[in-house]
């Protein structure tokens, strides 16, 4: 979801959002798809919720999605041509209820995904320090870990000023270097 301005409600999304930041849970919300027509939407433009843009399978910024804005992260993941169920009574009698949609409300539910796989990578593979998986449930750890995913060990530009958020093994990538490097980041993050 994402609002534009203040609708009726919306002190009592404001309200669950401090609610669920305080009690350590990660909000993600999708930035907006008007380009350079809008700004962040809300709650994606909020300081404890996580705005997510879109890209392309390549990592390029998609075209409804906004422009990057300076002095704060901004975080994209896939958006474009996703696959995902839609609600068969929203689909016509002989309609297949898979649909391939686009948009930074489905680089949202990814980018969550990802946020969820490095708790469990925390959990699973430094379970002998556990405060390490409870640190990332903090905004400020999660958010510098996802900025640690989307670097490369080859020094570049950012890609449309755009922190590309993705899992890969490849040898440039976190997860392409060895599990002391990845564990490591891990613990230099929180």
């Amino acid at each position: 979801m994402g609002f534009a301005q203040k609708v009726p409600g919306y002190h009592d999304v404001q309200h669950a959002i401090d609610r669920a930041h305080s009690a350590r849970v990660l909000i993600f919300a999708a930035a907006s798809n008007g380009g350079d027509n809008t700004d962040r939407a809300y709650p994606a433009r909020d300081s404890n919720v996580f705005c997510i843009h879109s890209t392309n399978a390549k990592g390029n910024r998609s075209e409804f999605s906004l422009t990057a804005e300076r002095y704060t992260h901004n975080f994209a993941t896939i958006g474009e041509a996703v696959e995902s169920f839609w609600p068969k009574h929203l689909c016509k009698p002989d309609e297949d209820a898979v649909k391939v949609k686009s948009g930074t409300s489905y680089a949202t539910p990814i980018a969550a995904s990802i946020a969820a796989f490095l708790l469990l990578y925390a959990r699973t593979n430094l379970s002998t320090e556990p405060e390490i998986a409870n640190s990332l449930k903090r905004y400020q750890a999660m958010e510098k870990l996802l900025f640690r995913v989307s670097e490369t060990s080859r020094p570049k530009k950012k890609r449309d000023d755009y922190e590309y958020i993705r899992l890969s093994q490849h040898p440039d990538t976190l997860f392409g270097k060895g599990t002391s490097v990845i564990d490591d980041t891990f613990r230099s993050s929180t």
